[in-house]
């Protein structure tokens, strides 16, 4: 249940903002590490930009269909990166790869 109190910190930002803001900042450390091709990169970070698939491909001059294969191949290339990274910090556990729980 949310209160009536006021969310902001004493320093001015709120907790949840600097939360979102270190999920971010991983996101990108991990999108840059994973080896993205320049056209799977354009439609990520057009994409966490707020656009819509059928305006990147329009923007590009190529078919929703092709931003979709380039968002899908993007998608399995930084879940295998983020299970890569999590199996290096907790090598005796299983990571779970389900690209399509993300596609959806």
């Amino acid at each position: 249940m949310l209160s009536d109190a006021n969310p902001i910190s004493t320093n001015g930002t709120p907790e949840v903002v600097e939360d979102i803001v270190c999920i971010y900042i991983d996101l990108d450390s991990l999108i840059e590490s994973c080896g993205l091709t320049p056209g799977e990169n354009r439609v990520v970070q057009n994409l966490m930009m707020g656009y819509a698939l059928s305006d990147i491909a329009e923007h590009y001059g190529v078919t929703r269909q092709t931003c979709s294969v380039l968002l899908k191949r993007a998608v399995e290339k930084i879940v295998a990166e983020n299970d890569r990274r999590w199996m290096a910090v907790n090598s005796d556990a299983k990571a779970s790869y389900r690209p399509d729980l993300c596609l959806k």
